[in-house]
């Protein structure tokens, strides 16, 4: 714990990564093969809840006074849970291929993130993230872009990340190293 302490209290920004399939509302919901349940620490609000006291036992700050540190909170597998979503859903488009970090596109995402928090019963997330953090940001993405097989292997397909750039460029571009349009 002394450990995590000093390193969130180091960080400059933070890129939480969330697994919405230990999430009952959103478990149920998904297609393909599903990680082993967690215990309640693995919730993903119980996760952010924990993290968000770490940081504040890390820094001095007045009462009432939210975390500045960008936070960028990222939902991994999405790919299991693409197929529930509406067709205009920003995270059906592929992520724009531009010189600078789109801010617009970012937020059309993370609008989606906490319409899609609010229908699996993940409010409690958005809640804590609003009232802790200045600065904060949602994201859907995949490390494979589609579930493991049966045997737990890699699809036949490949590897197809989807969107895992977003959130790291999103923090590059709260700090000004990357240009936001």
């Amino acid at each position: 714990m002394e450990q995590n302490v000093r390193y969130l209290g180091a960080a400059d920004g933070i890129l939480l990564l969330l697994d919405p399939l230990q999430m009952p509302g959103a478990r149920g919901l998904a297609s393909g093969r599903l990680p082993t349940p967690g215990t309640t620490d693995d919730e993903p609000a119980n996760v952010l809840e924990n993290v968000t006291d770490l940081i504040m036992a890390a820094q001095v700050k007045k009462p009432n006074e939210r975390i500045s540190k960008p936070l960028a909170i990222v939902f991994t597998k999405m790919d299991a849970l693409l197929h529930d979503l509406k067709d205009t859903s920003p995270l059906l488009r592929p992520p724009p291929q531009t010189s600078y970090f789109d801010d617009r596109d970012s937020r059309e995402v993370h609008t989606e993130m906490q319409r899609l928090l609010a229908r699996w019963n993940g409010s409690r997330i958005d809640q804590i993230a609003r009232l802790n953090f200045s600065h904060y940001r949602y994201f859907g993405v995949s490390a494979l872009g589609e579930s493991p097989t049966a045997d737990n292997r890699v699809s036949g397909r490949g590897i197809h990340p989807y969107r895992v750039t977003s959130p790291i460029l999103w923090i590059l571009g709260q700090f000004g190293i990357i240009g936001v349009k």
